[in-house]
């Protein structure tokens, strides 16, 4: 059950009575949009700073309130006593902040209140945060070619170490899932479990292999087949890491590096954080540069892979677990460009011209 009463909210000292239930009614919309208990903290929280530093009521808000938060420098300090003394805003926060409080303005917007009269009217009939120009960002991390993907890989060593026979298991993992990193360090011992798949309809035919369950970020339950070169790896690290395993033991356990390290709970799976460390790690072995790439450029690595192999873009997105197939063109759009299969018709004929 949500109760939005369990996340940050502004001072209400400045916020007449509607504006509380406006704010407490617009996180009750985040979670039925995203059903994310992130995204509704991430909103809460930003939405709480910026209206605490403003010291004003939501209405006597200005544009220049909006564009002041969204570029000020980062917090720094312990808690209780943190001041902007940290680096400037980067492009991307500048951005996120201008977004998250446009969207309560446009919500507020469209929220009827009744006045003394019983005459209901919007709550609002201006956002603050609208038509303020987005930084420009710098571009995100880039998708991995499958060449990429074999060299990050085979810069794993395959020496019997547990903690290569973890992170080899964990990346193919993500290559040939297409999963989300914390999805995948949600996994249990207990997601993943041997089945029978029906590979045709008509003649009921039939194959055994291995499936999965998980959690997607918006908290949906989902299964889907694990393939069996991420099965294989698991299977063998397992068998390396010697581990008991039960029902909720973490699939990825968190283990301290070979010759030394911290000494890491075992019953502690690895975190999604842990993963990106993992990750740059290996970018540096195979001498890739580790600003370039992050968890999701191998997430749309595979994707891309299953595209070349001649997956539709329907079936990427059912992999994907997208809701909409805009969002799964994001991945395959750069392959539309990738190569002019017109030109090559004519190779033969004028490739000497």
């Amino acid at each position: 059950m949500f109760h939005a009463t369990d996340y940050k909210a502004p001072d209400p000292k400045h916020w007449p009575k509607d504006w509380q239930e406006c704010y407490q009614h617009f996180l009750a919309h985040l979670w039925e949009r995203s059903r994310s208990e992130h995204t509704v903290l991430r909103y809460s929280s930003e939405l709480t700073r910026f209206f605490n530093g403003a010291d004003k009521p939501p209405q006597a808000i200005t544009r220049q309130d909006v564009m002041a938060y969204a570029s000020r420098a980062s917090l720094v300090g312990p808690v209780g006593a943190k001041s902007p003394d940290g680096p400037p805003a980067q492009p991307r926060t500048h951005n996120t902040r201008v977004a998250i409080i446009a969207s309560f303005y446009k919500f507020a917007c469209g929220y009827e209140c009744a006045d003394a009269h019983g005459k209901f009217s919007p709550l609002t009939e201006r956002n603050p945060a609208m038509g303020i120009a987005p930084t420009r960002e710098s571009p995100a991390h880039r998708t991995m070619t499958s060449e990429e993907f074999e060299r990050f890989i085979g810069a794993i060593p395959r020496d019997g170490e547990e903690i290569h026979a973890r992170d080899r298991a964990m990346f193919l993992s993500l290559w040939w899932t297409c999963r989300r990193r914390s999805e995948l360090c949600s996994l249990t011992w207990a997601s993943i479990e041997k089945t029978t798949f029906i590979v045709n309809q008509v003649t009921r035919a039939t194959r055994e292999g291995w499936k999965y369950t998980f959690k997607n970020k918006g908290g949906g339950i989902y299964s889907a087949e694990l393939p069996g070169p991420a099965a294989q790896a698991i299977f063998e690290y397992i068998d390396i890491s010697k581990r008991v395993m039960e029902p909720d033991s973490p699939l990825f356990a968190s283990v301290g590096p070979p010759g030394g390290g911290f000494i890491r709970d075992p019953f502690l799976g690895l975190s999604a954080p842990g993963l990106y460390m993992r990750m740059k790690h290996y970018l540096r072995i195979a001498k890739m540069d580790e600003s370039a790439y992050s968890p999701h450029s191998i997430r749309h690595s595979g994707a891309l892979a299953r595209y070349r192999a001649g997956s539709g873009p329907m079936e990427i997105m059912h992999t994907l677990n997208h809701r909409n197939l805009n969002t799964t063109m994001v991945y395959v759009r750069e392959l539309d460009v990738s190569q002019d299969t017109g030109a090559l018709l004519l190779m033969d004929k004028y490739g000497n011209l």
